[in-house]
């Protein structure tokens, strides 16, 4: 997997810069003095959060476009550094997988280790398989997190895993009045709010009814567009 991201290069991915074996397995990476986009946005409270949501989002697609596609597999804010040029990038790839099982069978219960909050409801399942719809889903929980401040089911959480998954398995979802953006972006609430709607079909309990990265950075960039005009 390590080898495969070596040759993907976009602007929006943190390249490999090479790997070692020994005497431990280790990756070498550019160094991001920003950190990841959380510790970002604490210093830089007014960056355009939409304009890197749709940063993130052809980045994705680009992952998803290759043949076979690339699928990140854990995507959340702590994953996405932000480069010298103050662009997001992902990384930390140590879930991704290349599709159709073109590195083995596809990714069974003992292999999926990603993030509990970040996990869409097919990861529960006795067979789960990461696919680009799972990036998808931890996608739109992104975009509440990063505007709102808050983590994803955070009056879940202290009841335990056990009934965060419940909750995702059960179909349920953050509800905006529980997620409202700190008074420092209070002006863009419009913005924001006009998301919501689209983060609906974005984790959609049916993988199949999610849209593809490509269309969500179609998506963002035409609301960007819309701004800026």
């Amino acid at each position: 997997q390590v080898v495969t991201w070596q040759y993907i290069r976009h602007r929006y991915v943190l390249p490999i810069l090479g790997f070692l074996t020994v005497p431990n397995p280790c990756i070498i990476a550019p160094w991001c003095r920003f950190g990841n986009i959380l510790q970002y946005l604490s210093v830089k409270k007014r960056a355009n959060r939409l304009y890197l949501l749709a940063q993130i989002a052809e980045g994705l697609a680009y992952l998803h476009s290759r043949n076979p596609p690339f699928i990140h597999g854990d995507l959340k804010p702590d994953n996405i550094l932000i480069n010298d040029d103050e662009d997001p990038v992902l990384a930390d790839f140590g879930l991704a997988q290349i599709a159709r099982g073109v590195l083995g069978p596809g990714v069974t219960s003992g292999s999926v280790n990603g993030t509990p909050i970040w996990m869409a409801p097919e990861l529960y399942e006795e067979d789960p398989k990461i696919s680009a719809a799972t990036d998808v889903y931890a996608f739109a929980f992104i975009i509440i997190q990063l505007y709102s401040e808050k983590l994803p089911f955070f009056d879940i959480l202290p009841q335990g895993q056990v009934q965060l998954m419940l909750a995702v398995i059960t179909g349920v979802r953050p509800k905006m009045e529980d997620y409202p953006v700190p008074p420092y972006l209070v002006d863009k609430t419009t913005e924001y709010e006009g998301l919501w709607p689209l983060l609906a079909r974005w984790w959609d309990q049916d993988p199949d009814q999610r849209p593809t990265a490509e269309e969500i950075h179609r998506r963002l960039r035409a609301k960007l567009n819309r701004i800026e005009t």
